[in-house]
């Protein structure tokens, strides 16, 4: 009996353990408007959000125009370790040491080769993707202009100036149009 108790501890122990981590790797889907109207709800959760991207020299975040009544700042797009960033910004090291990877399989190399596609800094694709990855939020207030909100200490992104970002791990179910201008 006492090599079985030990055993079936172990083994206990082994099924808890694994069932909290398939939770923990339980991806939402969302909705950018949602996740602009509450972003603490959703911070430090996985998430899967069908979105436009909104990408050139310094900004890399999701398009939200359609989210009515919202003044919360748009929301900074950033990719997991593994790959460089599709654009540049100030200030600092921009390179990834995030505990996420890119899960880099054709749909992500697809997203990110429509995402690098540019001419003279200006995006030369419109794109949508269905992205997975990790959301963060900072705590916010109401910027000077009296009409957005900015984050109190520091965010993420160009000069820290976003309170929430999401960090891609995967990309999927890609479109792209081409810009009548290029």
């Amino acid at each position: 009996m006492s090599t079985f108790a030990p055993g079936c501890a172990f083994l206990l122990f082994g099924i808890a353990f694994t069932a909290r981590a398939s939770a923990a790797d339980t991806y939402s889907n969302v909705d950018v408007c949602q996740l602009m109207a509450n972003p603490e709800q959703y911070d430090g959760k996985l998430i899967t959000v069908r979105v436009k991207i909104d990408i050139g020299f310094e900004y890399f975040e999701m398009e939200a125009s359609h989210c009515k009544g919202l003044a919360a700042n748009p929301i900074w797009l950033e990719y997991a370790r593994g790959l460089k960033q599709p654009t540049t910004w100030c200030c600092g090291d921009t390179r990834s040491r995030d505990p996420l990877a890119i899960k880099k399989d054709k749909s992500f190399r697809e997203f990110d080769r429509y995402l690098r596609a540019n001419h003279n800094g200006h995006a030369v694709y419109h794109v949508t993707a269905t992205l997975s990855g990790r959301f963060d939020s900072a705590p916010a207030a109401l910027c000077p202009d009296a009409k957005h909100l900015c984050p109190k200490d520091g965010g993420f992104g160009h000069f820290g100036g976003y309170a929430a970002r999401m960090v891609i791990e995967s990309a999927s179910d890609v479109s792209a149009i081409r810009d009548r201008n290029f």
